[in-house]
């Protein structure tokens, strides 16, 4: 699984020109923190009560990775920019 998500994230860095990937997993779900952790996927924080599921308000981690500046194809872009076609000017 870890290959797995590796290779997605690297396919978004580099084919989509994305600068940050997220996940959110529940608190409670360790196997899929590992996962990300040996992704190299950073814990950024705890998201508290943010999920109802099953009759439960839950908590969940949040972890991200981000590609770093002098990597990034689109680092001359200003804010606002990249959703150009999906914002009305």
């Amino acid at each position: 699984m870890t290959e797995a998500v590796s290779k997605v994230a690297e396919y978004g860095f580099e084919q989509l020109g994305l600068v940050r990937i997220y996940a959110k997993p529940y608190t409670h779900n360790s196997s899929s923190s590992r996962v990300l952790e040996k992704a190299d996927f950073e814990l950024e924080g705890q998201l508290r009560s943010s999920v109802y599921k099953d009759g439960q308000i839950i908590d969940q981690l949040l972890y991200a990775k981000v590609k770093s500046p002098s990597e990034s194809r689109s680092s001359s872009l200003r804010i606002g920019d990249a959703c150009s076609t999906c914002m009305p000017r």
